[in-house]
């Protein structure tokens, strides 16, 4: 969860995003719970918190291959890992645009709430 915390810090500008996504990783809080919360206050896009989960689920999917791949189980071939190596591959490149697209968000956003 540590990772996931510092990814969310590093990529998001809007205070009130970052303090939402703390709150929700703190607290084991699902994303509908929080969907339902930040559609009755205007302060979040729906747009931007979207963009923030599917970071979070990408960098847990990416987590999850590392793992796999680390521990080479006995029973997995070359095959396998070759496979599971350009999912994490493709995964990250993912990721990257995910928080390249958020942090443009993000920061429009910003800029919109100081007008």
């Amino acid at each position: 969860m540590k990772k996931t915390i510092e990814l969310i810090q590093k990529i998001i500008t809007c205070k009130y995003v970052q303090q939402v996504l703390q709150y929700m990783i703190d607290n084991t809080i699902t994303d509908n719970e929080i969907r339902m919360w930040t559609s009755k206050c205007d302060l979040i896009p729906t747009s931007l918190f979207d963009k923030a989960l599917a970071i979070v689920d990408t960098q847990m999917i990416i987590c999850e291959l590392e793992t796999k791949i680390k521990s080479g189980e006995a029973h997995q071939t070359r095959r396998e890992i070759k496979t599971m190596q350009n999912e994490l591959n493709t995964k990250q490149r993912e990721l990257e645009e995910k928080q390249a697209s958020l942090k443009q968000d993000a920061k429009e956003t910003q800029k919109n709430f100081r007008m």
